[in-house]
């Protein structure tokens, strides 16, 4: 996400690794090799609510910037993929982030 907001020309690109990023979140070594990735995105899809049509509409303006083209993406475009994106992070990190709770002892445990 701080890439996608310093680099304007890559923002589409680095929300869309951002959203890639998320979905690794979401791998299961015990699904098998050959659908492990879709079921993944399945569980990311699920999990954050994620409109899967978005996320393809997402991956489209990526790919160029991915094999080194750059198209123009109007700024307005470009807030909206912030945002979404954003929402998308802070819902992960409030849903499935463990929370860290302070013991007396000054040590912190991990409260899921």
């Amino acid at each position: 996400m701080r890439s996608a907001l310093r680099l304007s020309d890559d923002a589409v690109f680095y929300c869309y690794r951002a959203l890639e990023s998320l979905r690794q979140e979401f791998v299961d070594e015990s699904d098998p090799r050959n659908s492990r990735e879709k079921a993944s995105w399945d569980r990311l899809r699920t999990a954050l609510s994620v409109d899967a049509e978005e996320a393809k509409k997402l991956a489209a303006l990526a790919t160029p910037r991915r094999h080194g083209a750059n198209p123009h993406i109007a700024y307005d475009d470009r807030l909206a993929w912030l945002k979404w994106t954003r929402e998308l992070v802070a819902k992960y990190i409030e849903d499935y982030l463990p929370t860290l709770k302070p013991e007396a002892d000054g040590a912190f445990s991990v409260d899921r």
